[in-house]
């Protein structure tokens, strides 16, 4: 007869209330299993800890290798093939190099580029890039990036570099909205993002768009209902340009969030584009 073993009520993570394979602890000093809260956090955007509802002014998730270890003691006592193997958590990203290839790039801008590629290599390198991004600079240093190195008809190197990291990380709102170069410069950068959408490769655009999605998230009705057609125009290159379903779908994304404001359907109407948005509805459709 089997028997049944109860697991340990600290062992278990309060979102999926299975066992912890990959215990991390948040700044509210709770612990979960790291792809719960990572999913929470950065997949269901939510800024607030699931247990104790405190708004979370940072998604730093720290390894607790005391309980792992308990854990996988526990499970060994009380035969592993019970319970999927704990396994070793992935080494997280460094972020004290990471800030210090930001304080390089800050220091001497002739190696801009140079910091840029290696902080792309490492995060592409990972996935679980989303905490470096916050405390080591990373958000604030890329988003002035976008906005010094945007000339008018011309897409710079390191601003497609800086794109590069900011579509791997799928910025949260949170981050948005705790980046004061952004909150400061919110019509500047979207202006950037927008250059970039008219200028940039296909590739860069493709970048462009994920950013611009999460920039949309934090914008004032106001701003929103003042965008330019232009908008409308580069949303809808996009469609015709038989981009990448995530680059599609981001763009269907930021048509919802702009149309209900001020004279926007108007504008999108105007724009030509809801003939072609019928087209990619039936080809969606029908996939």
């Amino acid at each position: 007869m089997d028997i049944k073993i109860e697991v340990p009520s600290h062992f278990l993570c309060p979102i999926s209330m299975q066992l912890m394979k990959d215990p991390v602890t948040i700044s509210t000093g709770i612990t979960y299993d790291r792809e719960s809260i990572e999913k929470w956090l950065f997949t269901c955007r939510s800024t607030s800890c699931p247990v104790t509802k405190q708004t979370l002014f940072d998604t730093d998730l720290t390894p607790n290798h005391t309980l792992r270890r308990l854990i996988q003691s526990w499970c060994t006592v009380n035969s592993i093939h019970v319970f999927d193997p704990v396994s070793t958590p992935k080494k997280p990203l460094d972020k004290c190099l990471i800030m210090k290839l930001v304080d390089e790039a800050k220091r001497h801008p002739h190696n801009k580029i140079k910091c840029l590629r290696k902080i792309r290599s490492i995060v592409l390198a990972s996935d679980r890039g989303e905490t470096c991004m916050e405390g080591s600079g990373l958000f604030k240093f890329l988003a002035k990036v976008i906005l010094k190195e945007n000339e008018s008809c011309f897409v710079s190197k390191a601003c497609d570099e800086a794109l590069i990291v900011l579509h791997h990380f799928q910025c949260t709102d949170l981050q948005l909205r705790n980046c004061k170069p952004v909150l400061d410069n919110k019509l500047a950068l979207l202006n950037a993002l927008l250059n970039v959408m008219r200028f940039g490769s296909v590739q860069t655009r493709s970048h462009a768009i994920t950013p611009l999605r999460s920039l949309f998230k934090v914008m004032d009705p106001t701003q929103i209902a003042g965008v330019k057609s232009d908008i409308f125009g580069e949303i809808l290159r996009i469609w015709k340009c038989n981009m990448s379903q995530q680059t599609i779908k981001a763009s269907l994304e930021i048509l919802v969030d702009i149309i209900q404001w001020g004279r926007n359907r108007i504008k999108a109407a105007e724009s030509g584009m809801v003939s072609v948005l019928v087209e990619l509805l039936i080809d969606i459709l029908f996939i």
